[in-house]
């Protein structure tokens, strides 16, 4: 059986197998190119260049001081949490509407939130990049709710 070869043209917005080869060998490597974290065009534009202090990490630091990343709910904050949603749910507002940045009076949370935004700037971007949540009685929620 003959091997046939289909070539799309390019017009059509498809490479041909040699015009993606040849792409490939037009581009400069990364240290020629624009610094990709000071351009604000680059996806990576903000990241630091190389990675240091607390974002550097072993699972084994982790379980030496699990309270650094680790939040246990106060009965506080189960409460006022709880309260939020219930709020939120009988205003019958879409849920994107959260996703804003003044949504703050449609899920309010006064003392969790100060709690959520320290940790933001702790944990998140100035830490190891992560912070576990536990002690929340997902139980007593139904699929709305969650």
């Amino acid at each position: 059986m003959a091997k046939v070869a289909v070539s799309l043209p390019s017009k059509w917005g498809i490479e041909t197998p040699q015009e993606v080869k040849d792409n490939i060998l037009k581009r400069q490597p990364p240290t020629q190119t624009a610094n990709w974290f000071s351009d604000p065009t680059s996806p990576l534009f903000g990241f630091p260049e190389k990675v240091t202090g607390d974002s550097v990490w072993y699972g084994k630091d982790l379980e030496k001081a699990p309270e650094k990343w680790i939040h246990h709910l106060s009965q506080d904050e189960i409460d006022e949490i709880d309260n939020a949603v219930q709020k939120f749910l009988s205003s019958k507002t879409p849920l994107i509407r959260l996703a804003e940045r003044d949504s703050k009076d449609l899920f309010p949370l006064p003392i969790f939130g100060q709690t959520l935004q320290e940790k933001r700037n702790t944990n998140i971007l100035n830490g190891p990049g992560l912070w576990l949540v536990r002690g929340f009685p997902i139980h007593k929620y139904n699929a709305e709710e969650v």
